[in-house]
């Protein structure tokens, strides 16, 4: 997947929306999400927006496409989620985080995403462009 957004982006600038075509993922898209952070007054994640949510993800999370993460269930998902992307754009980079559980009833599965920024004017990153692997493990 970061060689797709290199190959578009030829390492020269950030990503945009209009890099991300649907046709060449299909493979990929139950696996996908695509959020929109919300800055606060601080210019930090206040919360995110999932504008977004492929059925593979939406399966383990819950549907979550149109609302602010801090609204999941699970607290500590929507904290996650949050963390992850204020360090993606803190790094202006490809940015990949690792769960061992998605939640405590959910300790059996792993996750693995990876966050790439998303700006129009290779400045302001308004979205996030997510791949997100789940994998069932054990734990030891």
């Amino acid at each position: 997947m970061l060689t797709y957004f290199e190959k578009k982006t030829k390492k020269k600038r950030l990503a945009k929306r209009s890099d991300v075509s649907p046709n060449e993922l299909k493979v990929y898209l139950p696996e996908i999400c695509l959020m929109e952070p919300q800055y606060g007054i601080d210019n930090h994640v206040a919360d995110v927006k999932l504008l977004l949510q492929g059925t593979a993800i939406a399966n383990f999370y819950g549907e979550m496409t149109g609302k602010m993460v801090s609204t999941h269930p699970s607290p500590e998902v929507g904290e996650r989620i949050k963390l992850s992307c204020q360090n993606c754009i803190d790094r202006r980079a490809p940015l990949a985080a690792r769960a061992e559980a998605l939640s405590r009833d959910k300790a059996y599965l792993r996750l693995t995403a990876l966050y790439v920024p998303l700006s129009e004017d290779n400045n302001h990153i308004d979205k996030l462009f997510v791949h997100v692997n789940v994998e069932r493990h054990k734990r030891q």
